[in-house]
Order: C-alpha cells, then structure tokens, then sequence
C-alpha cells in the first residue's frame, strides 16, 4: 500500500470453540500500537451515530423519538455500531406522527436481526425470503446473483407463491422480486470475489451476527434441501432437470463452456461440496469418479483438493475404498488413455499417501504417450510420475524425469515447482549445495511472477528453511539459524493469510518449524506445534496417512529429548509399524526411525538391540543411498560407536 493509505479492520475477541482466532493473529503480525481496543458504544455517542446517519438520509426524529432510542441503548445487552445500525433502519421507518406503540425498539443484537427477517417476511413473503436467505446461507462461497435466481426459478413452491395470481409466459423467478429483497437488506450482505481467477463476484452476508441467526432460522430446517437444490443446479448431468431448465431460461453449468478451454470454476468448488452437505453421497461419487472432474478439482486450489480427500475419508469409504474405485475405473474403461486422466488418479493417490497406487496408475501412461498428447500435458504427466517416485524414495528415477521436464521448456509456474521439488528431494539426499542453488532460483523467479506476497513464495521459503533446518545438523558451519526461522516465519505469514492456520499447508510449514525447535531443543516451543499440527492433520488426512504418522515420529524424538524413554520408545514403534505398513519396510523414512530408535536404546544402556537397529537401518540406506551418502555414513559411525562400547 502507498504511504499514506491505512486499512481499518474491525475483529471480535478469540473464540477458540468457535475457530476464530483473528485477534491473535493481528497481535502476532501488527506493532502493539497499531491495535486500539473498543469498548461499548454509549448512549449518547450511539444516538449521535443514529442521527449523523439519519442526516444524511436527510431524515430526522422528534424530541420524544430521541429520548426512545437513548432509553433503548440504556438498555441494551450489547450497544455496540451494528446494533446502532439495526436500530437506525429501524427509526428510519418512523414518521413524526406515529404513535409510541408504532416505535418500539429492541434491546440486543440478535432481537434487532430477528425484526428485520420478521419484516421481510410480510413485506415479500415468508416462502420466498426463506427460500432465498437458505440459499445464501447454505453457500459459504457465496452465490451470484444470476445463480441464486435460476436456483430459485427451479423451486415450484416458490414460483407457486410469487405467481399465485396469474400465469407468466416464462416460469421464472421475475429479477425484479430478488432486486426488491436485496435492497432491504442493504448493508446486511455484500458483493465480494467468488475466490477465484474467473472475475466472479458473490453475494454474501457481511455481519457475522446475521450469518449465525441466518443459519438457525433458514438453514438448520432444511440444510439438505436447500444444498441438494444448489447441487442440482451446478450439476449438468440431471435428465430430469434439462427440460425445465430450458422452458425456465436458467443457465447449463458443463465443466468447460463450449468452444472454450474455460473452466467452470463454480461447477467445480461448489457440485461435489454441496452434494457432501446434502448427504447425497451416491451422486457424489459418481461425480468424483468423473476422472475429468477430478483433474479439475485437484487442480484449482488446494482447499478444493483437500475437500476430496475429506469426502473419501469420511463419507465415501475411505482412502482403500478409493484406491479400489479408481484401480477398477482405470482398469475397466477401454477409453481412458488420456494422460491427464492417469495423472488425475494418480495425484489423488499421492495426496492420500498411496504411492503404490499412485504408480499403478501412472507408470503406464509412459508406454502411451502418442504424437496427439499436447508437449504440455507430457510435462505434467512427467512431474506428476516425478512427484511419486520422489515421494517413495525412488531418488534415482525421479531425478531423470526432473531433470529431463527442466532440459525442455516449459511454463514458468511449473518450473518454479520443479525446482522447488528436486530442490527437497536433494535435501533427502544430504546434496545440500544442489538443493541451494535450485531453491534461490526458484525464489527469484516466484517473487518475479507473484510478488513477494504468494502462495508459490510461501512454497519455495518453507522447502528453503528445511534445507537449511538439516544443514544446520549435518552442516552447521553452512547454515544460519537466524535465516532459517525467517523464512519459516515467512512462509507461515502468507499461508496463515491466505489460506488460514487450518490449513494444510499451513500446518506443513508450522511442521517444518516444529522440528527447527527441536533441533535447538526448544523442546517446549516444538511440542505446542507438533500438537496443533497433528490435531489439523488428522482431521485432514486421518490417521493412517503417512504425513501424519511423520508428525507422531518427531514427537516420539521430543518424547526422548525429554526424557521420557518409555513414551518415546511405545511412539517410535508405531511409527515404525505404521510406516512400514503404508510404505513399505524399505522406505527412507522407515531407516531414519530405526536409527532414532537405536540412540534411544543406546542412551538406555541396551547396545546390542540398538546396534540390530542401525544394522536394520543400514540395509536400507545401502539400497537406497550412494556410499559417500552423509546419512549412510552417519549411521555407520554410529553403528561403529555402539559396537565399541559393546566391546568395552
């Protein structure tokens, strides 16, 4: 912002039950003087607000009309700006002429809401204003004003009570009802962005206060049928449907518009989550089986991506469920050879910790790829396939096709990834020099294209300080503990911003700091973290996903560092369990907690169960690692050390 611009924002108290958590954040991001704490609005300052708006609706009240809202702010349990606000539409209403019985007012916040519903209902009819407040309240995302209109023209009961007494040409809602409601609720909902690239704007409650009693009042009564008539309305696939949304003028909504490589944003954030809502859970698999519909779900946002994993894990079956569904697709449908369609299936098997299944239905597709494949969509093919290998420790092939999607060209965007990820998987490697120059390269070019403030930056600056995180163990002259928490504590700023602290990826960097703390052994400052995190990613990813079983290990690691040995060991070994049994019992992160493990059993005086550990570490890494491998070479030292004492 230029210098002499200030934003005004307006937050309540922290209410952890509720999730709202703003005023923290504030405090933890804005200088102590730039935050001004609000107390309730007096009496009189709050009659002064009423009348500086009533001059300039250019409006008025009488003596006796003043000393009536000065006795109700006197008694209100909440005389806060909003509540002025609702009684300034109130008194707006009086004449000077009407009677005191004609001018009550109210006493809180919610009564006020609750007379403006009561008013609308007898002023554009009570079927109506419940039909079209649900619908608003039933889409966080908001709604146009084009979609709530055809949603509302495909509702029989509502058209049934707008032309009760004559017959239209066109049955369909007529825009001039909805324009009338709108305008009563002027200054209670407002037009914002839809959230996405597509120039939407929505409509959506601007006050909190009117959201909740919004909720309890239209929505809570019929949630499933007012998100099931949503649903119906972004989906294009309803028989039933298409006639009348003909004869009644409302819009198709396919995936991608005709003649347009455009797509349907809207279908795709709004089908599958309202289908969710209602509890129809028979279409919304059918819907995400449409593997086109999944490329495009996987593919908008994270926050889309992550709403499919939570429909397979907690209304669909579950990740095995989904796993068998997708194989049986694949498998069966002579059809599917594009490479997308391959690349969609096998992303959602690596965003569910499946590698297996994410190579199954990947590693195929190489065998396929034909002159009509766009270059493009070879390259994400390629880095998809990469992303597995690299995933499941298979270091040797990812890097080729890394290297080889870099050797071409490519989209800016997906370079930024590219080296983003080779950048973490020569970290795994311990190819530390590597990993910083393709991390540098990948920052510059991200500020270049987004500016400092993006959610690609936020990307690169967490994998950056988790470089510099492990140098800072096995490097140390190399690394900076200073740099490393600021680019940690950059990253978490614009995750935090942009996509809110329960977020995944959110949770990812606070993760990669949780385990900074540890390596400094501010264990307690890493225990606050580790357990928020693994509390966002079970809700998630679930239990048995491998991100989660990877937060459980590293608190295994701080239940030693503390101590507790007995604790310690009982996690250590459901990590490993758990690992083995989602990854496989040779995977790098299965070697790395056997050699954990071995400096617990060491440190409790029992060398020879610890020297079996890092012999069952080393095997893997042998298979896995080079010889000059720095990880290879630490658990050697570290089997020699054990064998000496043994001898001793």
């Amino acid at each position: 912002l230029p210098p002499y611009v200030r934003l005004v924002v307006s937050v309540l108290p922290d209410a952890e039950k509720a999730g709202r958590r703003c005023l923290s954040i504030l405090k933890d991001t804005l200088p102590a003087a730039n935050l001004v704490g609000l107390s309730k609005t007096g009496p009189n300052d709050g009659l002064l607000l009423v009348k500086s708006w009533l001059k300039f609706a250019n409006r008025c009240l009488t003596p006796e009309q003043d000393k009536l809202v000065v006795d109700a702010a006197r008694k209100s349990t909440d005389a806060t700006p909003l509540y002025f606000n609702l009684v300034f539409n109130e008194v707006l209403r009086w004449k000077s002429a009407a009677t005191k019985a004609e001018m009550r007012l109210f006493h809180s916040v919610k009564a006020g809401i609750t007379a403006i519903f009561n008013r609308l209902h007898r002023y554009h009819g009570e079927t109506f204003v419940r039909a079209a407040l649900g619908l608003l309240t039933a889409a966080p995302d908001g709604l146009t004003e084009n979609e709530l209109i055809d949603i509302l023209s495909l509702d029989d009961t509502v058209l049934d009570t707008i032309f009760e007494w004559w017959t239209p040409p066109v049955r369909r809602l007529p825009p001039l009802v909805w324009t009338r409601l709108s305008d009563d609720l002027k200054g209670f909902i407002v037009k914002r962005s839809g959230g996405g690239d597509d120039g939407t704007v929505v409509i959506k409650w601007f006050h909190r206060q009117f959201l909740e009693l919004a909720t309890s009042e239209y929505l809570e009564p019929a949630a499933k049928r007012l998100h099931q008539s949503i649903a119906d309305y972004f989906d294009d696939k309803l028989a039933d449907q298409e006639q009348i949304k003909a004869e009644r003028y409302v819009a198709f909504q396919p995936l991608h518009q005709a003649g347009s490589d455009g797509l349907n944003e809207r279908k795709v954030r709004m089908l599958s989550f309202h289908l969710h809502q209602a509890g129809n859970h028979v279409r919304l698999k059918q819907v995400l089986l449409d593997l086109d519909m999944l490329d495009a779900s996987l593919n908008l946002d994270s926050t889309t991506a992550n709403r499919v994993l939570q429909y397979w894990r907690d209304s669909l079956g579950g990740y095995e469920a989904a796993a068998g569904a997708y194989r049986d697709l694949v498998d069966s449908t002579s059809e599917i050879h594009a490479l997308r369609h391959r690349r969609a299936a096998g992303k959602l098997m690596r965003l569910m910790g499946r590698y297996a299944d994410a190579v199954h239905f990947l590693r195929p597709g190489l065998d396929t790829i034909t002159e009509q494949e766009s270059p493009a969509e070879v390259v994400l093919f390629q880095v998809e396939l990469a992303n597995v290998l690299n995933r499941k420790s298979d270091y040797t092939e990812a890097e080729k096709l890394y290297l080889a999607v870099l050797g071409g060209e490519m989209d800016p965007e997906l370079e930024v990834e590219v080296r983003t990820r080779l950048g973490e998987m020569y970290v795994h490697q311990s190819r530390y020099g590597e990993a910083q120059g393709l991390f540098k390269k990948a920052l510059v070019m991200a500020e270049g294209l987004h500016g400092p403030e993006h959610l690609t930056v936020a990307a690169v600056c967490e994998k950056f300080a988790g470089l510099l995180r492990m140098q800072a163990r096995f490097e140390p002259e190399a690394a900076s503990e200073a740099q490393t928490e600021d680019l940690f504590s950059r990253s978490i700023s614009i995750r935090k911003r942009l996509l809110g602290e329960n977020h995944l990826d959110t949770a990812e960097v606070y993760f990669g700091l949780a385990r900074f703390y540890l390596h400094l052994k501010r264990l307690e400052e890493a225990r606050e973290l580790f357990t928020m995190v693994a509390k966002i990613k079970r809700n998630l990813l679930g239990d048995a996903h491998p991100d989660v079983i990877q937060v459980e290990y590293n608190i295994a690691i701080l239940e030693m560092e503390a101590g507790n040995y007995g604790k310690a060991e009982s996690l250590f070994d459901t990590a490993i369990s758990n690992w083995c049994r989602t990854l496989g019992d040779d995977h790098v992160f299965v070697a790395t907690a056997w050699q954990t493990k071995s400096r617990l059993l060491a440190r409790t005086g029992r060398l020879g169960e610890a020297a079996a550990a890092l012999r069952t570490c080393l095997a893997i890494r042998e298979k896995r690692f080079e010889p000059t491998h720095l990880r290879l070479l630490d658990a050697k030292k570290e089997l020699a050390a054990v064998e000496a004492r043994i001898k001793e």
